[in-house]
């Protein structure tokens, strides 16, 4: 029987199905703390003088740029595609190596980022995650490549999750990146996994699942979970290794209930299927 401890590390246990690795910038809570450094995932983004999108254009900055926070403008909150940020003064260096300083709304920022040799090749690349919108309660974000500072690839749109606990218009989770090192595919392709973390009950959380193949980015699910003191659904990402699985990604969801001493009283499993075409994803049935 599981106990009592169960509930309480379920919570977090549920919420590490891939090893997320290193990054520039782990930002919590869609804020942006002072003197992080972060990456922009807008392309000449505008620099202004003050922080409305009425204030003075006094620079404009690459896609990928470095920039160090300053502070955070609290309760100056701009609007794009039903979704809101605030606003942030940046200190940063332009194209001709001087340093300026300005003001950058928040929705042009990187969630998180990773730098890596993605696919092996001796080449690094830049991995962005930037949120496009909320539409009918749902996030929504786009992933994009870069490699010496051009997009590389760029994903559709793709759905995330909100947090009922937050204001549903903002982004309520801390965002990881996870390179898969470890998953085999033929022909050769990555998976990338974007988590949605929040460590908390009745906060759904889960990853956005994608593969990059060298050329494009193919979006496979975005599997969630969520848990109280009563259950919830749990869910395992499971990867080719390509001996006794070839080229197909499972998730496995299990969902539980537990009664008032934290005994689980009841589990159901399930699964789904994506298989690598070699050109795309196709879901098995």
């Amino acid at each position: 029987m599981k106990k009592l401890l169960f509930t309480a590390v379920a919570i977090i246990i549920m919420q590490t199905s891939s090893v997320f690795t290193e990054m520039v910038g782990q930002y919590g809570f869609n804020k942006y703390e002072e003197g992080e450094t972060v990456l922009l995932y807008g392309d000449k983004v505008n620099v202004r003088d003050k922080a409305s999108v009425t204030g003075k254009v006094v620079d404009q900055l690459p896609i990928g740029s470095e920039v160090r926070i300053i502070s955070r403008v609290e309760e100056n909150l701009l609007i794009q595609n039903g979704y809101k940020e605030e606003w942030y003064q940046v200190e940063y260096t332009g194209s001709g190596g001087k340093t300026g300083k300005g003001y950058i709304w928040g929705g042009l920022i990187s969630k998180t980022a990773y730098i890596g040799d993605i696919m092996g090749t001796g080449k690094k690349i830049t991995v962005l995650v930037g949120v496009t919108g909320i539409k009918n309660y749902t996030l929504t974000i786009k992933v994009r490549l870069l490699q010496d500072g051009k997009i590389i690839a760029e994903s559709a749109e793709m759905p995330a999750f909100i947090n009922p606990l937050f204001d549903t218009e903002v982004l309520g989770h801390t965002v990881k990146i996870g390179i898969i090192d470890e998953a085999v595919f033929a022909p050769s392709a990555k998976p990338i996994a974007i988590g949605f973390d929040y460590g908390a009950c009745d906060c759904p959380y889960g990853e956005i699942i994608v593969l990059y193949d060298g050329k494009k980015l193919y979006y496979v699910n975005s599997p969630m979970g969520i848990g109280n003191e009563f259950g919830g659904t749990s869910f395992k990402v499971v990867y080719p290794d390509g001996k006794k699985t070839k080229n197909t990604i499972k998730i496995e969801y299990t969902t539980f209930e537990l009664d008032e001493m934290g005994n689980e009283i009841s589990s159901k499993k399930k699964s789904e299927s994506y298989q690598w075409t070699g050109s795309g994803i196709k879901q098995e049935k």
